[in-house]
C-alpha cells in the first residue's frame, strides 16, 4: 500500500510504503516551502563542518605565530652572531693595544732607570769647558 499526503491545495505526494513518517513529513514541508530544520545527522554534520573550521582558523593563527616567532629568533641570532664578531674584534684592538702600552712602558722604564754618566771637559784654567750626559739604555 502506498502512503501519500494530500496537501491543502489539493495536491496529493505518493510515498513508498517503507518510507519513514517523519521523512515523509520533512519531503511534504519541503514540497511546501516550508522551512525545513536539518536532520540530527545533518545538523551534527554543519557542527563538525563548524568546529572543523574554528579550528582550521585557529591553527592558521598558530602557525602565523609561530613563523612570527622563528622570523624573530633569526634575528636576534642573526644580531648574536654580528655581536659576537664585534666583541671578537674589540678584544683582538684591546690585546694589540695591551700589548702596544706594554711595550711603550718597558721602554718608558728603561729610560728612566738608564744609568747616566757626565764628563766634564775642563780648560786650561780649571773652568769647565764642555759636560757631556750619555745615558746608557738597556734593550
Amino acid at each position: 500500500m502506498t502512503k501519500y499526503a494530500k496537501l491543502p491545495d489539493g495536491q496529493v505526494l505518493d510515498f513508498p510504503d517503507d518510507l519513514d513518517d517523519n521523512e515523509m513529513h520533512r519531503q511534504v514541508k519541503q514540497h511546501m516551502g516550508i522551512p525545513i530544520p536539518p536532520t540530527p545527522e545533518e545538523a551534527a554534520r554543519a557542527e563538525d563542518m563548524q568546529m572543523a573550521g574554528g579550528r582550521n582558523q585557529a591553527l592558521i593563527a598558530l602557525a602565523q605565530q609561530v613563523a612570527q616567532m622563528n622570523a624573530g629568533i633569526n634575528a636576534m641570532c642573526r644580531d648574536a652572531r654580528t655581536t659576537q664578531q664585534l666583541l671578537q674584534q674589540v678584544a683582538q684592538s684591546i690585546d694589540r693595544l695591551d700589548k702596544t702600552i706594554t711595550a711603550s712602558a718597558r721602554l718608558v722604564f728603561r729610560g728612566v732607570t738608564a744609568t747616566v754618566t757626565q764628563e766634564v771637559e775642563r780648560d786650561g784654567k780649571g773652568k769647565i769647558s764642555k759636560t757631556t750626559l750619555t745615558k746608557e739604555v738597556r734593550q
